[in-house]
């Protein structure tokens, strides 16, 4: 009898003990196991977290006409410039005017730019309107439609600002992670009058797109200052506001 209940406390402890380890090992979904006619043994082996929301990778790298270099990053099935246009001309050779800080903008009905920005120039609506085309050749400038899709791929505005925001650049409070590749910076806007330092610690790029119920046009600003998300926004044609290219 006394043999018989200890088998029993044994066989009790064993199938205890294979229950508590299948159930410890059904919570590190981060453990996979190797076992395979080329290794007799069962190896532990790390896998790698994959970020359902996020597919990114490295591209290639694109040259205007000036000759400046600019990385590009494929953001799910786009292919995006990593920095701000810095192009001072047209893909025909034709000069783009530059204007100075003070300068009013708003007469102005001709592409020009402004370089009171350290991150890429600032350019009118009228610049990235112009059939000389002021994108590298092979690319444009994003609809508000491509716009939505980088958006809504990365999560929408609340959960995309922070994958597209730069991890430098910004103020500690406002920095992001970059999970995305698109290494956004605080380029700052032109207001048509003046860049002023308040516009610092905001991001704004146009679109190709006319607002529906006015003759604005549709741009995408991160004003981390004030909000915490990116926000579709309608600016006037005579602004001055950062161009990002996507790819044709």
């Amino acid at each position: 009898m006394m043999k018989n209940s200890l088998l029993i406390i044994i066989v009790f402890v064993w199938v205890s003990s294979i229950h508590v380890s299948a159930e410890e090992t059904s919570k590190t979904d981060c453990i996979a196991f190797l076992d395979t006619a080329k290794h007799n043994s069962k190896k532990q082996i790390k896998a790698t977290r994959v970020d359902n929301e996020l597919s990114y990778s490295e591209s290639h790298t694109v040259k205007d006409v000036d000759g400046n270099i600019y990385k590009t990053i494929k953001i799910g099935n786009q292919i995006w410039l990593k920095e701000n246009l810095k192009v001072t001309h047209y893909r025909n050779g034709d000069a783009i005017p530059k204007m100075v800080n003070n300068t009013d903008w708003s007469q102005i009905k001709q592409g020009v730019f402004l370089d009171c920005t350290s991150f890429g120039h600032l350019y009118n609506w009228y610049a990235i309107n112009d059939n000389r085309n002021i994108a590298p050749i092979g690319w444009h400038i994003p609809s508000k439609a491509e716009w939505d899709t980088l958006i809504n791929f990365l999560g929408g505005n609340k959960k995309s600002v922070i994958k597209l925001k730069s991890t430098v650049g910004w103020k500690e409070k406002n920095k992001g992670t970059n999970m995305s590749g698109f290494s956004a910076l605080p380029c700052g806007m032109f207001n048509g009058e003046v860049c002023s330092p308040i516009f610092f610690e905001t991001a704004q790029w146009w679109s190709s797109t006319i607002a529906q119920n006015s003759d604005n046009v549709i741009s995408f600003t991160i004003q981390p200052v004030s909000f915490k998300e990116i926000m579709q926004v309608e600016e006037s044609k005579y602004f001055g506001l950062a161009i990002r290219c996507i790819k044709d």
